[in-house]
């Protein structure tokens, strides 16, 4: 019972943008090697191909990484 009664066919959901998400790293000793083995583990999983079917189990579009 509301005020403002909606038919919910009137509207729709649509995607109008997105947003990219990448890991920061403190600058300090232990910031640094914490990074040092993120990039290490990286590389591995795009070598392998681990990655891109990560990205393609979750239906997201695999992206252009440099070579490594």
């Amino acid at each position: 019972n509301s005020l403002f009664p909606l038919d919910k066919t009137d509207f729709s959901i649509e995607p109008v943008g997105s947003r990219t998400y990448h890991p920061v790293f403190s600058p300090s000793g232990r910031g640094k090697s914490i990074l040092v083995i993120y990039e290490a583990g990286m590389k591995r999983l795009i070598q392998s191909g681990e990655l891109k079917k990560i990205f393609e189990k979750w239906g997201h579009p695999f992206p252009d990484y440099p070579p490594l």
